[in-house]
């Protein structure tokens, strides 16, 4: 069973999404990984991008987390990587999920997919508001 880096976007974020999964394709052109890009929207990658073999995906449905109400600047398609999870069980042993605007600086995502998680099913990183203020409390949940 292979393992998966998936980002989850809108049509509007699917340029970041495909010039992350390029930047993580080119310096792993031997991966034992799928690179896929998750969306209720029907994307068209170019043909650079699928030359990659970076998959796009359909979510199908309606987005739930539309009528939610967001205090912040994030949309309901901030949230669609939580749909993700059900659709992809049982094809990948585990799946590494980034947001699509970051930038992949080089180095082993092999590490980090197999990194241990002890008993625990799913691991995380602190956002980048607690790296701007480290002295900011974070409840552990």
């Amino acid at each position: 069973m292979t393992d998966a880096v998936v980002f989850a976007c809108d049509a509007n974020y699917a340029p970041y999404a495909y010039f992350a999964g390029r930047q993580i394709a080119m310096a792993h052109p031997d991966r034992s990984f799928d690179i896929c890009v998750f969306s209720m929207d029907a994307l068209t990658p170019p043909p650079a991008i699928a030359q990659l073999g970076i998959e796009c995906r359909r979510i199908p449905g309606a987005n739930p987390f539309e009528d939610a109400v967001h205090q912040t600047r994030h949309t309901a398609a901030t949230y669609l990587q939580l749909l993700v999870p059900p659709l992809v069980h049982g094809n990948y042993r585990r799946i590494l999920c980034l947001d699509c605007d970051v930038y992949f600086c080089g180095g082993d995502l092999r590490k980090l997919i197999d990194l241990d998680l002890r008993v625990n099913l799913l691991g995380g990183v602190r956002d980048h508001l607690q790296w701007r203020r480290p002295g900011k409390r974070v409840d552990e949940v």
